[in-house]
């Protein structure tokens, strides 16, 4: 194969950006796209590769695979066993736990999967995904899979030509399927192959159309990188991604390749030596990232930057194009290995017995304790203590709420009379309020439990208490800018109608309750900007512990417009629960009080954390 020093130098460009975007999102805002250029170029060459062998009958998919296979994975294995050294020492057992499961899901190129089900590539807590960057990996491995079986099987039963047309046409439906799919799940077309297909077929499409070479075509591959380099100066994690402005860096790198121009901006050594460690660099640099961000390195670009070049070179000089092979870099033993220790390190939660006395106390101290309802239902889960709930549906007390009340029922049920029965009906992220909608997720459950609350559990409860536990900042202020979020682009409910606020609909809600039951709402605990059992192993595991605990005046500060709906609630008879008092004190809201963690993250409370709250849930509750 003619080797290409224009897609070489693309290569170069598009890592290049994409490492830029990642140390400081500033220099270079549309980066990202540098993973598309990588996209359409692996589609020109995989077409080109199976379509020539196809058309000199010499394709074996077995050869195919395993030329794949032995340039991507090893210095794969490398990082990941890299990764498994790192956090045998530095990351917490719950980081090292989930590090242990991402080796185990990039190994088996399946993270793309994972991630398109867990949160968004430009969530600021993506930053804490050591191997976030193998989504795409694991893309191109899939399509690399299912590529060359397709075309195999259309040469046979189309022929040629009709293959060309096969292609085509493919190429379009899964443009039109990302077009779509984009608008329903933005954070799942981001990942997924159906979605991104099309990058990659747009590369085939070079391939199998070509431009004649009797001409030069110099000006479209200068037209082809003034695009690519206007997209990544110009798009930002703003736009929806992949869209209709996708469009644009592929059609920059499609036009740089089938001009087939050698031009002084792509073709010099420096840029080509950069293309030729383009996938070494491209492993090696967001773990780079991640390192300085977790050990909060200061100015770390200066260092990680050059590293990253460097590790790159190395990954690429001594196990990318290593000539021996050996056992120990078979492929298929590579993932059995280094997947295997991934999986066993998930399973054994961070092989927890490595580490401290006091880092496993920590860590046991601070897990999940799962609601065990004494009976469940259709109709919610029933903590009876002394008492039956009665056989027409009546409890003393409801509580209704989010994953904060979650965390907090524990308490509750302990703050009220051992003879009473209480039924909680509970969905995470979920408002307890009817005809509210959301343009940022799904709310089928919490639409279900609204329903099962308002028309079947209330009815039967007329003269219950009613208590409302939940994080209201959140659903009507967004994230807390601490947590690294926008807090313009998390408004999570909203109504059709202009004329009344989300928030109106909520207080009307509760006060137009207060008639038939005895209504408690609680104001929202204190949002810490870390999770704090993990700050506490962190500082342990590097021998730094400062108390960044957030100050009152900061919960104050992000409360001030939550304040004002309460007021509402309390003005219409709701009766209001302060936590302020038993989590802060005159200067600050501890993450830690008497050595013990009062979060079982950034803000739901822990067992103990929550126990604070029995006098504020004690008084109020047994009056």
């Amino acid at each position: 194969m003619t080797f290409r020093t224009d897609i070489n130098g693309l290569r170069a460009l598009a890592v290049i950006a994409v490492i830029l975007f990642h140390f400081n999102e500033d220099l270079l805002p549309g980066g990202f796209i540098g993973v598309d250029v990588f996209f359409v170029i692996s589609g020109f060459l995989m077409t080109k590769i199976i379509v020539n062998s196809l058309n000199n009958n010499t394709f074996s998919i077995k050869v195919f695979y395993s030329s794949r296979a032995n340039r991507i994975i090893p210095p794969l294995a490398a990082l990941c066993f890299f990764l498994l050294i790192f956090g045998w020492y530095y990351l917490s057992p719950a980081d090292y736990r989930q590090v242990g499961n991402d080796i185990l899901n990039s190994m088996l190129f399946i993270s793309n999967f994972i991630y398109a089900k867990d949160k968004g590539y430009f969530d600021a807590s993506s930053s804490e995904e050591w191997l976030l960057h193998t989504w795409s990996l694991s893309a191109e491995w899939q399509f690399y899979l299912i590529y060359p079986l397709i075309l195999l099987g259309v040469y046979k039963f189309l022929g040629k030509n009709k293959a060309k047309a096969f292609i085509v046409t493919t190429t379009f439906i899964s443009f039109i399927i990302c077009i779509i799919w984009s608008n329903i799940s933005p954070t799942a077309s981001y990942f997924l192959l159906p979605t991104r297909a099309w990058e990659m077929l747009i590369g085939g499409v070079a391939f199998l159309y070509p431009l004649s070479n009797k001409k030069n075509y110099q000006v479209l591959s200068w037209f082809g990188i003034a695009i690519i380099f206007s997209s990544a100066i110009f798009i930002n994690e703003v736009h929806l991604w992949p869209s209709y402005l996708t469009l644009l860096p592929i059609l920059g790198t499609y036009l740089v390749i089938i001009s087939k121009q050698k031009n002084v901006f792509l073709d010099n050594k420096p840029i080509q030596y950069i293309g030729s460690w383009s996938y070494s660099i491209y492993l090696w640099h967001w773990v780079i990232v991640t390192i300085g961000l977790y050990l909060s390195i200061p100015n770390w670009i200066f260092i990680g930057l050059p590293l990253s070049f460097l590790l790159g070179y190395l990954s690429y000089r001594f196990i990318e194009t290593r000539k021996q092979k050996t056992f120990i870099t078979n492929p298929i033993f590579l993932i059995i290995i280094i997947g295997g220790l991934g999986g066993f390190i998930h399973k054994t939660n961070g092989l927890l017995p490595h580490y401290s006395n006091d880092i496993q106390r920590i860590y046991n101290d601070n897990k999940y304790i799962s609601i065990h309802c004494e009976e469940s239902d259709t109709l919610g889960c029933k903590f009876i203590n002394k008492n039956n709930v009665t056989n027409d549906g009546y409890a003393d007390y409801i509580l209704l709420g989010d994953s904060h009340a979650n965390s907090q029922i524990h308490t509750v049920l302990e703050s009220i009379p051992k003879d009473k029965s209480l039924i909680y009906i509970g969905s995470s992220a979920c408002l307890f309020s009817p005809n509210l909608g959301s343009t940022q997720r799904d709310l089928t459950g919490c639409n279900s439990a609204i329903n099962i609350a308002y028309n079947t559990i209330l009815p039967k409860n007329i003269g219950s208490t009613v208590i409302f536990i939940q994080r209201t900042n959140i659903y009507f202020q967004g994230y807390n800018n601490n947590e690294g979020e926008d807090t313009k682009k998390d408004i999570r409910y909203n109504v059709s109608s202009s004329l009344i606020s989300s928030e109106d609909v909520f207080t009307n809600t509760l006060c137009s309750l207060v008639d038939n039951y005895k209504i408690f709402a609680t104001k929202p605990t204190p949002e810490q900007t870390v999770n704090v059992p993990n700050y506490q192993i962190k500082s342990l595991l590097l021998n730094k512990n400062n108390d960044i605990s957030i100050s009152l005046e900061h919960y104050k500060k992000r409360n001030k417009l939550n304040e004002l709906l309460f007021k509402k609630l309390d003005d219409c008879g709701v009766n209001i629960l302060n936590p302020e008092p038993y989590l802060c004190n005159e200067i600050n809201c501890p993450i830690i009080n008497d050595g013990t963690s009062v979060y079982l993250d950034d803000d739901h409370l822990s067992l103990f954390g929550a126990d604070l709250l029995l006098p504020m849930f004690k008084d109020a509750l047994r009056k």
